[in-house]
């Protein structure tokens, strides 16, 4: 039996990235931005068991080929994005057409614009201000370096700095700028 969320992803694919340049293998679609950005969509799908329920996401994420291996600059899961909560899930013998349709909807409108954003420095620049998280200082460091902006990415250290949710997380950070410091 065919997994509908490989039914879902497959159409998502077949409508919205594909024409895009996006090449599909499994439950990934990939592709490269003008500006070098690695893009990818992805169906993220919890632990399944055999009768119950089925617990999945689709993450859009933003890396580049100078990052180390699976370092994404920019991830977040659509459901998140349009509704605000961590996954879909439906029953494992009944997915809902309802349900579908609004990730549909939600691809189609926010997806295609979140893909549009983060394809680009600037917009993935622009997005980081938008959502305003202390956990992406680094990518958003990153991207102000490279549209020439880096005073603003020291800036957005020193908050990491500043605002860091425990004694780990601001000596990383606090690592991090030092080294930027020293290349300067």
């Amino acid at each position: 039996m065919v997994d509908a969320r490989d039914v879902l992803f497959s159409k998502i694919h077949a409508q919205w990235l594909k024409p895009k340049g996006f090449r599909k293998k499994c439950r990934i679609s990939k592709a490269s931005s003008k500006e070098g950005l690695l893009l990818s969509v992805a169906l993220e799908s919890g632990s399944t068991y055999p009768m119950g329920p089925r617990y999945f996401d689709v993450e859009l994420r933003a890396t580049h080929p100078s990052l180390p291996p699976n370092r994404a600059l920019f991830n977040i899961g659509l459901c998140a994005w349009t509704e605000g909560h961590q996954c879909w899930s439906y029953d494992y013998d009944a997915p809902t057409a309802d349900l579908f349709d609004r990730i549909c909807a939600g691809f189609s409108t926010a997806g295609t614009q979140l893909l549009d954003k983060i394809s680009i420095l600037q917009g993935l620049a622009e997005l980081f201000e938008q959502v305003d998280s202390v956990w992406w200082y680094q990518g958003h460091a990153w991207c102000l370096d490279r549209i020439g902006k880096v005073d603003e990415g020291l800036s957005v250290i020193q908050a990491a700095i500043q605002h860091a949710p425990h004694d780990n997380f601001r000596e990383h950070a606090e690592r991090v700028l030092q080294l930027r410091l020293n290349e300067c």
